[in-house]
């Protein structure tokens, strides 16, 4: 936890910085885990995902087919795979994104889980 505020906690993982609600008690300088539902996790174009509050910049690494619904692998830094799932009603709205291709990850500050370890 590198700063907390009175509503929300910024949290530096791996250099990148993460915004979540305050919803336990931590000060600056605590270890914390997070987590987050890989449902909540969007795949975005970069101005679109500046609405969401958080944003990562990642690469597709695989991509798992389950049915109707797909899971995209996505290597965010040497130690961080991050794992999306988007639900496919039809072909057309398959996304296009190839293995290796850069996407950005957006979430909200809501969605992101802290733990104090």
């Amino acid at each position: 936890v590198v700063k907390v505020n009175s509503d929300c906690l910024v949290i530096s993982v791996d250099g990148l910085e993460l915004f979540a609600n305050r919803t336990i008690n931590v000060k600056t300088g605590d270890p914390v885990t997070l987590a987050i539902r890989p449902e909540k996790l969007r795949i975005t174009g970069e101005l679109e995902g500046k609405s969401f509050g958080n944003q990562i910049r990642g690469k597709m690494v695989d991509a798992v087919f389950f049915g109707s619904v797909v899971k995209y692998y996505l290597r965010i830094s040497e130690n961080i795979t991050m794992v999306a799932e988007d639900k496919i009603t039809d072909e057309s709205n398959a996304r296009s994104i190839k293995i290796g291709d850069g996407v950005t990850l957006a979430f909200t500050r809501e969605s992101l889980n802290v733990f104090p370890e």
